[in-house]
């Protein structure tokens, strides 16, 4: 009497047939997972921004440490300060905001500075984009109003 042998296990075009999909679904992903991070770059810059920019009209509203407060802008950064300009700030108080990984920032202004009513004489618009065109555009107007366009 002969015994059956049955061969289990997968053949080499078996196996060639899934490294090949999964090579092909990550493919597939890979330019959709790199735009999803570079929209979350760009969206959590801009919600930081935002709440910088209310932070530092706030703060000259209140009238923190008797003085007015502004944000300055760099294209890989942006701090909020207190003082009546950049360069005469009182450097104790900065906050540094780097942007995220390859996002950039251009502005019309390099700072905005809020009076103690709040409002502000240098309007500008802020723009936060990516490498692939996704981009985001806040406005400061004259009577200190922060808004994402």
């Amino acid at each position: 009497m002969k015994k059956k042998i049955i061969k289990t296990g997968f053949t080499l075009v078996e196996m060639l047939i899934v490294v090949g999909l999964i090579t092909l679904l990550a493919a597939i992903s890979f330019p959709i997972y790199k735009n999803f991070i570079e929209v979350s770059q760009i969206d959590n810059t801009t919600r930081d921004l935002q709440e910088t920019l209310r932070r530092a009209n706030g703060k000259s509203q209140a009238s923190d440490f008797n003085s007015r407060w502004g944000v300055h802008i760099t294209s890989k950064a942006f701090v909020l300060f207190s003082g009546s300009s950049w360069l005469s700030r009182d450097t104790s108080y900065d906050e540094n905001h780097p942007a995220g990984w390859g996002i950039n920032i251009s502005s019309s202004v390099p700072d905005i500075i809020f009076t103690k009513n709040g409002t502000t004489t240098t309007i500008g618009t802020i723009t936060i984009n990516g490498g692939t065109g996704n981009n985001k555009i806040i406005n400061v107007n004259g009577e200190g109003t922060i808004e994402l366009q």
